[in-house]
C-alpha cells in the first residue's frame, strides 16, 4: 500500500479537502489532463489482471489541443488517476489506477466518454505470459 507524508497522513485522518485527477500518457509522456466525470476501480485477486476501472469523461478539448474521446482512443493510451488531498495549501498526489484505454465510447448529447481499462498488467497477458514466472539458478 502506497503512503503519503506524514502531514498527508495526518490530513486524511482527519476532516480534508480531497481531490482527484486523471491523465492521459502515451510512449511514457503524459499528454493530457482529462475532465473526469466518475471513476470506478476494482480488484479481483484471483485473476491476473487484478484491477480494472470503468471511468467517464467530458468530451471537451484537453490541453492535448484535441477531444478528450480523441486522446482516449489513441492506440497505446494509457490513463493514470490520481487522488489527493490538500495538506498546507497544495495538494500531495497518490496514484489509484493506472491503466491501458480500451474501447472508449462517446455517447451524444451528453458529450460523456466512456472508458473500460485494465491495469497494466494487461500488457504482460497481451505478450503472451498468462502467469507470473521465474527461472531457476543455473
Amino acid at each position: 500500500m502506497l503512503h503519503g507524508s506524514a502531514a498527508f497522513e495526518a490530513a486524511v485522518a482527519g476532516s480534508h479537502t480531497g481531490a482527484v485527477k486523471a491523465e492521459a500518457w502515451l510512449a511514457g509522456r503524459r499528454i493530457a489532463t482529462l475532465p473526469m466525470l466518475s471513476c470506478s476501480v476494482s480488484g479481483d485477486e484471483s485473476n491476473f489482471v487484478r484491477r480494472t476501472a470503468s471511468m467517464s469523461f467530458a468530451d471537451e478539448v484537453t490541453d492535448a489541443g484535441e477531444a478528450a474521446g480523441v486522446t482516449l482512443a489513441r492506440a497505446g493510451c494509457e490513463v493514470r488517476v490520481w487522488w489527493g488531498a490538500v495538506v498546507d495549501g497544495r495538494t500531495e498526489w497518490l496514484p489509484i489506477f493506472w491503466g491501458l484505454s480500451e474501447q472508449p465510447t462517446t455517447t451524444w448529447p451528453e458529450g460523456r466518454v466512456t472508458v473500460s481499462a485494465k491495469d497494466l498488467a494487461e500488457r504482460v497477458t497481451r505478450y503472451r505470459f498468462p502467469k507470473p514466472r521465474s527461472s531457476s539458478a543455473g
